[in-house]
């Protein structure tokens, strides 16, 4: 997923996804909040489907591994706003792992970036690089890159992760996105206060995805 399309996806995401909540808080802001919290255990169901392939690569069944992540999936999960305002947030990811049999090099390597800088120049449109890390494991090298923007009434947070090794690469891509109509500033008060809990959210997703690629085996 490129950067384009994950701003995209979170965008799209964020309009549609508890919508059903905002309508509510149109006529009772506190109804709807209800209602919205009520919303978090589908966007968990919704998470769960994404990283079945994932949780079966790893040999990890999924209910166990969704113990471990749907905590981390809820405190990413924004506080509603106090006012009757129409609001939205939306979080997805996905993951590829191309591995070849015999050690061939894979088509279709990215760049493995080496610091926040290059980061910023290779994904202008993400806005501030708010965390970076490089990745070294079982000989893949690559590295994480998360960024942070606001455009509008909405804030947007994507990952983009990528690592590779002699007959294997990975990435993986995740995006959240919170939304207050028509109030810019009112969707900075949304999002801001949980773009921590998103990171630490997008590097143990990214983590997992590693972990994958790792033991991920070529086709014949």
């Amino acid at each position: 997923m490129t950067i384009r399309s994950a701003l995209a996806a979170a965008v799209v995401g964020a309009v549609l996804t508890l919508s059903a909540a905002s309508e509510a808080g149109a006529q009772d802001a506190a109804q709807g909040t209800r209602e919205a919290l009520d919303s978090i255990p589908a966007l968990v169901a919704e998470m769960a489907v994404k990283l079945q392939p994932l949780a079966d690569s790893i040999g990890v069944d999924i209910s166990d591994l969704m113990r471990e992540m749907e905590p981390l999936m809820r405190v990413a999960f924004p506080t509603p706003p106090e006012s009757e305002a129409n609001w939205a947030y939306s979080f997805t990811f996905d993951n590829t792992n191309v591995v070849t049999r015999g050690g061939a090099a894979p088509e279709g390597r990215q760049t493995v970036l080496s610091d926040a800088q290059a980061c910023a120049a290779l994904y202008p449109l993400g806005g501030p690089v708010v965390h970076f890390r490089r990745i070294r494991r079982d000989g893949l090298v690559g590295h994480q890159c998360i960024m942070r923007t606001y455009e509008d009434s909405m804030g947007v947070l994507i990952s983009e992760t990528y690592a590779e090794g002699a007959d294997r690469h990975m990435s993986a891509s995740y995006a959240a996105a919170g939304s207050v109509e028509n109030d810019a500033d009112a969707a900075r008060a949304l999002f801001e206060p949980v773009v921590d809990s998103n990171i630490g959210l997008a590097v143990e997703l990214a983590d997992l995805a590693v972990e994958a690629a790792v033991k991920a085996v070529g086709a014949d």
